[in-house]
């Protein structure tokens, strides 16, 4: 039984007769009734009986009837799901993505883009970049969102604006009443809450300035950071995008005035993966 013998069937339940069928299939009438035979033998039944005014269906072929039209509507649907599937209209897509990749997710495109294909599934997975690097290569997550720096081995994606770190703060420190920005110099003076992954590099930078540095709160996301700081709990060095997230008040940043700690956004994949066609779709929106 293959999906042709059940078009055919129902071609002929739909207009009566084997010879009206055949003109509608655009086929002769001897190759017609030769498959509805290979199909009653493969089923061990007659599905219709001919007579003068047409056929008439058995109860096996009402039955027949019935499955023929579930079958055939499913393979429809079968073949326009993978279809779109192939063109990135349909699917599941995994994504892990840092706290701090407001603005980049989701954006106008991808509003766009679910808009005209609703069956378009997102999986978000919230985690560091290093653990976000991890599922990818695991194949736990099949794009990541992550923010420079990282470890782009066996890396590929698309980079985004650069920009620069802020620093938070509940009250304005009195040596800052007059700055447009902070220095490194202006930071050293006061307790800093920063990200986990940054610590090292933060360390780094003000022993190679010669600077003092006081860390009095080390997280792993900008928000927390954020609320620290508006708590009265030190200084805290996030990316711009993220006090904009925030909505924090522009009394209450100033910008560090250091292009070394200036960072930027970045979709990425598996350098040797083959990317899903949604995948590819959503990368190419960007």
């Amino acid at each position: 039984m293959n999906l042709k013998q059940l078009e055919y069937f129902l071609a002929i339940v739909e207009e009566g007769q084997i010879t009206a069928a055949a003109q509608k299939l655009h086929i002769s009438q001897p190759p017609l009734s030769y498959q509805i035979h290979l199909l009653e033998k493969e089923l061990g039944a007659k599905v219709f009986v001919r007579g003068s005014k047409g056929i008439t269906l058995t109860e096996s072929g009402k039955q027949l009837k019935q499955r023929a039209e579930q079958i055939l509507s499913l393979a429809e649907l079968t073949k326009n799901e993978i279809g779109k599937y192939q063109q990135g209209k349909s699917g599941t897509l995994r994504i892990g993505t840092v706290s701090t990749s407001a603005g980049l997710l989701p954006n106008k495109e991808m509003q766009q883009l679910t808009a005209d294909y609703p069956h378009i599934h997102f999986e978000i997975y919230e985690d560091n970049t290093f653990n976000i690097l991890d599922k990818l290569k695991n194949g736990m997550i099949e794009l990541g969102v992550v923010r420079t720096p990282f470890n782009n081995q066996n890396i590929e994606g698309k980079y985004f604006n650069t920009e620069p770190m802020i620093a938070v703060f509940s009250e304005l420190p009195q040596s800052w009443s007059k700055k447009e920005t902070v220095a490194l110099a202006d930071l050293s003076e006061q307790p800093l809450v920063i990200y986990r992954r940054f610590e090292q590099l933060i360390h780094a930078t003000f022993a190679d300035q010669q600077l003092h540095t006081f860390i009095s709160c080390t997280c792993d996301d900008g928000r927390t950071a954020i609320t620290w700081a508006k708590s009265g709990m030190g200084i805290a060095i996030v990316p711009a995008s993220i006090g904009k997230m925030m909505k924090v008040d522009k009394a209450n940043y100033k910008t560090i005035d250091y292009p070394e700690w200036w960072t930027k956004l970045a979709i990425i994949w598996l350098a040797e993966a083959e990317l899903s066609p949604l995948a590819k779709r959503l990368t190419e929106l960007f």
